[in-house]
């Protein structure tokens, strides 16, 4: 009763917004479009004229508009757990024109269950990981980053809405909020028994997998080296070879001009630095593979 009381009141100030010639009216129903069942409870919002309006669908899915001008107006649906058809966007906006005579439309709004890729990805402490991401992958096998997520110590994720398609879910390296934290390798992983190569998570409509991502402890090396000719403030970076993500900021003391990486992860990088020549500046660069070593001697050459 109190949700229908507030939708009126809504109507009645809203309607005010809009000309007094505004006589028309748009009806219809929110809809599974999988399914074709009602959508109850689902928000409906339309704004037609300057002015807007949110009403709530009732039992079976259904809602009216009143007074409306007689031009385009956009209707907009929504409801927790829902997604537009294509499972992007957690909103359906769709536009409709009413024709010349035409004073009433009668319109069906389709929403699809929501696609999310959800789970924990915890270490080996039972303590969250700080970070995990989710990549898209296209059918030609290119990936991109889609979206990072920080998380706390329960190590909860979820990405929502997704549209159909093949994703990756990357782990980062170490846990969140721990005082001693322990390093773990970054990895890809599709199920919680998966520790080896990528492999891709194929995502249907209205489908959520939940994962449950435990990852083992690992060493961490050194990496360090020597740049005599760097000036004071000189700004050392680690970044993992392929990508241009900044896995790390050296540290650098300036009486020896020195810079050491600690607790750096089996895996490719690329150490990077400007120096200044004059009064431009040139990068100098180091490909190094770290495996099962400490790398105490890296040079630096002036990138190509």
């Amino acid at each position: 009763m109190k949700a229908a009381a507030a939708a009126i009141a809504a109507l009645l100030t809203a309607a005010s917004l809009w000309p007094q010639a505004a006589n028309h009216e748009i009806f219809g129903t929110v809809v599974d479009a999988a399914t074709g069942q009602f959508i109850a409870a689902a928000r409906v919002s339309a704004k037609a004229g300057g002015g807007a309006l949110t009403v709530i669908a009732d039992d079976q899915g259904k809602f009216r508009f009143r007074n409306i001008p007689g031009e385009r107006i956009v209707l907009t649906a929504w409801k927790t757990g829902y997604a537009a058809a294509d499972g992007s966007q957690s909103r359906l906006s769709e536009s409709f024109i009413f024709a010349v005579d035409e004073e009433s439309k009668q319109v069906t709004l389709q929403l699809v269950p929501e696609s999310a890729v959800e789970g924990r990805a915890l270490g080996s402490r039972g303590i969250g990981m700080a970070v995990i991401r989710l990549y898209e992958q296209s059918p030609d096998g290119k990936t991109r980053l889609r979206e990072t997520q920080n998380l706390d110590r329960t190590g909860e994720f979820r990405f929502a809405p997704l549209p159909v398609g093949s994703y990756l879910l990357e782990t980062d390296t170490l846990p969140a909020q721990s005082d001693d934290p322990p390093l773990y390798r970054r990895r890809f992983y599709k199920s919680e028994t998966e520790t080896g190569p990528a492999t891709t998570i194929a995502l249907q409509t209205g489908q959520a997998v939940r994962l449950t991502i435990s990852l083992d402890e690992i060493r961490g090396y050194t990496v360090s080296g020597r740049l005599p000719e760097a000036p004071e403030n000189a700004a050392v970076q680690l970044l993992v070879s392929g990508t241009n993500e900044v896995f790390s900021r050296a540290r650098w003391d300036t009486r020896t001009r020195t810079f050491r990486f600690d607790r750096i992860p089996p895996g490719s990088y690329i150490v990077e630095t400007d120096l200044s020549e004059g009064t431009a500046s040139r990068k100098y660069v180091a490909a190094i593979n770290v495996e099962d070593i400490d790398l105490t001697d890296v040079r630096l050459e002036p990138a190509r």
